[in-house]
């Protein structure tokens, strides 16, 4: 017998076949090989599905330096940007890792720090600005998980319904009674906040999903809330108990903490990251 080796390693993705023959006294033998070379996502942008148009996720992303802030558009996000630590993928290119210090620089109207996703229209440089009481279903789902919380205050929002004045609805951890807390808080309706998992454990992913639906059937409109299953909400409201404030509502995700350097006790080194995956969101009309 005879063996030969082939030394070769393709650098573009696509289908290669190679082809083999073995030549003896009875005649020539000839047998094909495929190899399919795939390419990982490896951006942001690629992870999460960023895009304009049909069949991609739009959204911008603030992101929070020590001294300044920047709004990077969806279009920036498509086309490969990202910004380690704050907007990055992970190693095994299976996630995108948000990260903030609790010394960095806030937007108008907050005194806390983040670098966070802010849905846009499918265009791509619009903002979202949507009423839970038009009559339309609107959704956003994905998987995420805190990798590091503040020492004192370690409260990190991971995903949100915005209004134009408020945040509506928080998925996020929470202190409470010593133990840090995963839970879905609801502006101004009652049963909130929803515990979602007594103790919340650093590092561990989870799927949430905020829905709201139309009315249906001569009934009111419906919230609903899911945390790790699409099959059953864990908590549903009638949307009519949302205070109704300004109609431009939009969905956020990511890394925004309710904390500073102040609630820290003064140490600038705290910072609080996260990880999501599997973003989707969804509106009447798309």
């Amino acid at each position: 017998s005879t063996t030969a080796a082939l030394s070769w390693f393709p650098n573009l993705p696509g289908t290669y076949v190679l082809r083999y023959s073995a030549t003896n006294a009875g005649g020539t033998d000839t047998d094909d090989m495929t190899i399919v070379v795939i390419q990982e996502p490896a951006t942001p942008g690629e992870i999460l599905n960023m895009g304009v148009g049909s069949g991609k996720n739009h959204f911008s992303v603030d992101i929070a330096r020590p001294t300044e802030r920047e709004l990077i558009e969806c279009e920036q996000i498509e086309a490969g940007y990202e910004e380690p630590p704050y907007f990055t993928g992970t190693s095994d290119y299976t996630k995108c890792a948000f990260w903030t210090s609790v010394d960095a620089a806030t937007t108008s109207g907050s005194s806390y720090p983040r670098s966070e996703l802010r849905e846009v229209e499918p265009g791509g440089s619009v903002n979202m600005a949507w009423s839970p009481h038009d009559g339309g279903t609107h959704w956003i789902r994905a998987r995420s998980a805190a990798t590091h919380l503040m020492a004192v205050k370690p409260t990190l929002i991971l995903g949100q319904q915005h209004s134009g004045d408020d945040a509506v609805i928080q998925i996020r951890t929470q202190l409470r009674s010593g133990a840090t807390h995963l839970e879905a808080v609801l502006n101004g309706v009652t049963g909130s906040p929803i515990t979602l998992a007594n103790p919340y454990v650093v590092n561990t992913e989870f799927d949430w999903m905020l829905e709201i639906l139309p009315p249906l059937n001569g009934q009111t409109a419906k919230g609903r809330i899911y945390y790790q299953s699409w099959l059953a909400p864990v908590h549903t409201w009638n949307v009519t108990e949302m205070p109704v404030t300004s109609p431009g509502h939009y969905y956020k995700a990511g890394n925004y903490l309710n904390s500073n350097t102040s609630t820290e006790n003064g140490n600038d080194d705290e910072f609080g990251s996260s990880t999501l995956r599997n973003l989707q969101h969804w509106h009447t009309g798309w």
